[in-house]
């Protein structure tokens, strides 16, 4: 079972405390967990000479390293995929590109394959066009600086809508990553085009997902701003009739509520242990 963590997050997002772990719940479960670390991560792992760090790189470098690794630890032929966000869209990447073979079965949460659009964002592209893409802007530091509000109760409507403050603040001060810039600005270039594509705008990553037989759960909530359901759904409307399920959480859940909201407990987790436990005696089984 990998994890994927989502932009501005790091895998300890996943594992943040004993009480609000996705990894420690899916442990209890049975699972074998491990938690994604790409070159986006500070403390990743790569070659001497990685290349660019952003989507396209992770997808065809980082993901098929991450995955041998898993084989090799787990002695299994396929793995189980769990995806928050840029997390989701990275499984994505990876079955778009031929990968399919690699794995049994996947779940996204709040990963988005279809954007609008924003007058906004052709702002974010440009100052990301001007900054170093080795860069890391420090938004773990922001973020620290922010928990104290959370922490009073306060909300983020779309990011955090139904979550105490104890919880929100400990995801903040734990979870939080500084961004890369070169993942933010193919990011942005997402908002632009309104599509999950390359860094050059050549290649849409959801169009390779078409008639592909593989069995997915994809999460979203009309409360999360940055992937309401019509910005998930058509990932699973890509793949072969009858491989993929779509849940819709109500609209109190925002963008980082199914790590550590109050209903996450009950809304989310019985559907997605019922879907990984389906699945996970074809993690034996080589494709």
């Amino acid at each position: 079972m990998i994890l994927a963590h989502t932009l501005g997050y790091g895998p300890q997002s996943l594992d943040w405390s004993a009480e609000g772990s996705l990894a420690r719940l899916l442990h209890q479960a049975g699972f074998d967990v491990y938690l994604l670390e790409h070159r986006g991560d500070a403390h990743a792992t790569c070659s001497q000479a990685p290349g660019p760090c952003d989507f396209d790189a992770i997808v065809a470098g980082d993901l098929p390293a991450a995955l041998a690794q898993i084989r090799e630890k787990s002695g299994l032929p396929r793995a189980l995929w769990v995806g928050h966000g840029l997390g989701g869209q990275l499984l994505y990447g990876h079955l778009s590109r031929g990968g399919a073979a690699d794995l049994a079965a996947g779940i996204t949460l709040a990963a988005a394959v279809r954007q609008t659009p924003a007058s906004r964002s052709r702002l974010v592209a440009l100052a990301t066009r001007l900054l170093p893409p080795s860069l890391r802007l420090p938004t773990r530091r922001l973020e620290q600086l922010r928990a104290p509000l959370q922490a009073a109760g306060s909300t983020d409507p779309g990011l955090l809508q139904d979550v105490d403050g104890d919880r929100a603040r400990g995801l903040m001060l734990d979870g939080s990553a500084d961004l890369p810039v070169g993942l933010l600005r193919q990011a942005a270039r997402w908002v632009e085009s309104g599509s999950l594509c390359d860094r050059d705008d050549r290649y849409d990553y959801l169009a390779g997902l078409r008639g592909l037989a593989f069995p997915l759960l994809t999460v979203a909530s009309a409360g999360d701003r940055l992937c309401p359901p019509e910005a998930a759904w058509p990932a699973a409307a890509a793949l072969e009739a009858g491989w993929a399920e779509c849940l819709e959480l109500d609209a109190g859940f925002g963008h980082l509520d199914p790590l550590v909201g109050r209903r996450a407990e009950d809304q989310l987790h019985p559907p997605l242990l019922a879907f990984l436990q389906r699945h996970r005696g074809a993690c034996h089984r080589a494709a």
